[in-house]
């Protein structure tokens, strides 16, 4: 993969790679990077080296050209990078003028398409689309949907904001992890009824 991006805890969140089309979440600077750097953070318009407020990014998942985070402070998942050239609606954002975004290079919060309140626990981004699972156990895909990789029931279109998985909403499946190939998507899931122990008893 051209990036590369890694959490340190209490600390934020370094990427390094390539920097074309924003690939690094370092705004107007798009320079290739050899070695980690901070990930800068937008406050109040202006770019702050700081990192304030990303201390709390916990998870990140890279795609071939983006990458979605999720901060644990507010619960949301952030994305930022270049998706074109076949990642058409990876961002998990669209503009009311312009339709699909195709790229952000800043951290940007994802949040058309989550219910009012959701908060979001793990991310995994594919070559072509995102999936996020919440803390209620539902899962949410967006990006390309060519072979059915975001599980919409049989829709294959590319899907420009994160949309439930309602297949195993249906089922009354609670979903614990994801994680997205190139052209597919796996998770867990159990039984949103069932309550497990296991030992001797």
């Amino acid at each position: 993969l051209p990036i590369s991006v890694a959490v340190v805890r209490h600390q934020g969140v370094y990427t390094w790679g390539d920097g074309a089309g924003g690939r690094l979440g370092r705004g107007v600077d798009q320079r290739g990077r050899g070695r980690p750097l901070k990930l800068p953070v937008v406050s109040g318009g202006e770019v702050s080296d700081h990192g304030a407020g990303f201390e709390r990014i916990r998870e990140v998942s890279c795609g071939g050209q983006y990458t979605v985070a999720v901060n644990y402070g507010d619960g949301a998942a952030y994305a930022w990078g270049d998706a074109s050239g076949g990642c058409h609606g990876a961002l998990g954002m669209a503009s009311p003028s312009k339709g699909i975004v195709a790229g952000v290079s800043l951290p940007t919060k994802v949040s058309a398409g989550f219910p009012v309140g959701t908060r979001v626990s793990r991310v995994s981004c594919g070559a072509f689309h995102a999936a996020a699972v919440t803390a209620a156990g539902d899962l949410f895909c967006w990006g390309e949907g060519a072979f059915h990789a975001l599980g919409h029931d049989g829709d294959k279109s590319t899907c420009q904001h994160p949309r439930r998985v309602r297949g195993l909403w249906d089922a009354g499946r609670r979903v614990s992890n994801v994680s997205c190939g190139v052209y597919h998507t796996a998770c867990v899931a159990i039984d949103r009824t069932t309550t497990g122990c296991a030992g001797r008893g």
